[in-house]
């Protein structure tokens, strides 16, 4: 995996990336700031209290309230944006790295925001869920994000990348046996979305990690024969002489 993540990081800033690193960018902040408006605007229809200075102090509690779960949502956010930029970024990582290949299956846009909106949609109910947790568990709050961010991106993004190169039940061959690493790429992805200012190429980097993961997996898939359960290679018992025409 360190190799894997060593490439990522350092095609990230490579000059085929930038060009998607800023689009990325403006609809990553885009939809964070959307999202903060929302919540402010809806915040104006609670009830107005006679007490100006508590007005005051819920305002205020209200806009960082707003920014603070926005924040939050960056795991969420994050998926739609690789939704958006996962057959550019992919494919300038299969350019560097894979042009022997071959081209991958086409999934339709349409067919990845799906996926990526729905499962963003599943990540913020789950991380407003657990708002209070994060507050009120100091210490333990890290180790929850951790658990149900890195479950959900790397699942998310594992078969968002898994689908242009595998069948279903590729897909789901290579997930049983390379869970534990899909959960520590999504694990990372989850911690550099806590990081001002990397948390916007972390999707892309995300991308190009389970690509170079992926690739690597694939090739053992097709080397190693699979044999049904129990079942063991027959023995070939001829004579040597035999066996070698």
């Amino acid at each position: 995996m360190i190799g894997a993540i060593l490439k990522a990081a350092a095609q990230c800033f490579s000059k085929p990336f930038l060009g998607t690193l800023v689009k990325a960018f403006i609809v990553t902040a885009v939809l964070l700031a959307g999202l903060s408006w929302l919540l402010i605007w809806l915040a104006h229809f609670l009830p107005s209290m006679p007490w100006l200075w508590f007005n005051e102090v819920l305002s205020i509690l209200v806009t960082v309230g707003a920014v603070l779960a926005a924040l939050l949502l960056l795991g969420p956010v994050a998926m739609i944006v690789i939704g958006l930029f996962l057959d550019d970024v992919a494919g300038e990582v299969d350019k560097r790295h894979y042009p022997q290949a071959g081209p991958p299956r086409h999934v339709p846009l349409a067919e990845n925001l799906r996926a990526a909106i729905g499962l963003a949609a599943l990540a913020a109910l789950f991380n407003l869920l657990a708002l209070p947790l994060y507050i009120f568990l100091p210490g333990l709050n890290l180790v929850l994000y951790l658990v149900l961010n890195g479950s959900l991106i790397g699942r998310e993004y594992y078969l968002l990348v898994a689908a242009r190169r595998l069948d279903p039940q590729g897909q789901r061959s290579l997930r049983r046996r390379h869970s534990i690493s899909i959960f520590l790429a999504g694990c990372l992805i989850a911690v550099l979305l806590l990081v001002p200012g990397v948390n916007f190429v972390s999707p892309l980097f995300g991308a190009a990690l389970l690509v170079h993961l992926i690739e690597v997996w694939r090739k053992d898939l097709v080397q190693e024969p699979e044999f049904p359960a129990g079942a063991r290679p027959a023995l070939d018992t001829r004579p040597r002489g035999l066996r070698e025409r």
